[in-house]
């Protein structure tokens, strides 16, 4: 049982393996943004998966950035990833996760939150074997402030615009 969802609690969200032993803190405001991702996003990712999702990366701070830097994993200083912090004032609160049997659905995972989840971002990381989602910003702030929306597909050390095949 979780305490932010039934199935999602903050341990999971505020650490780092590249960083063992390494926690950041819970604040009303880090927890809020959390909460909400999970209630918007993963909640019903993992509802729609019927499977484990791990969370391979939650909230971040510079420490945490740092380390997935110096493992060259392609984290941006302006993620989504830092919450409401010095870095990315605007941040909303994103995740990087997996599930079981990854590459046979990965597709069918991304399809279902583009189609049917508000979101402010989506990464398929096919490579990587994980997807990164950020909150609808809509659902965090108080003033209005308009999700970016972008789908994208990092391969080969690129990013790419997703189009929809039809």
């Amino acid at each position: 049982m979780g305490d932010l969802t039934k199935n999602f609690s903050w341990s999971e969200f505020n650490h780092s393996s590249l960083v063992p032993g390494y926690f950041i803190p819970k604040t009303n405001k880090n927890v809020f943004g959390v909460e909400v991702l999970c209630i918007q996003l993963m909640q019903p990712i993992r509802d729609y998966v019927d499977k484990t999702v791990t969370v391979t990366s939650g909230i971040r701070d510079m420490t945490i950035y740092e380390a997935l830097r110096n493992a060259r994993y392609p984290a941006s200083r302006t993620s989504d990833h830092f919450f409401w912090c010095e870095l990315n004032p605007i941040g909303s609160g994103a995740c990087d996760f997996t599930f079981p049997n990854f590459k046979k659905l990965c597709k069918k995972v991304f399809h279902f939150i583009i189609d049917k989840l508000m979101y402010n971002q989506v990464i398929l990381y096919p490579d990587k074997n994980f997807i990164h989602v950020s909150t609808d910003r809509e659902h965090i702030f108080r003033y209005p402030i308009k999700s970016r929306r972008p789908i994208l597909i990092y391969r080969n050390g690129t990013y790419r615009v997703y189009k929809r095949e039809r």
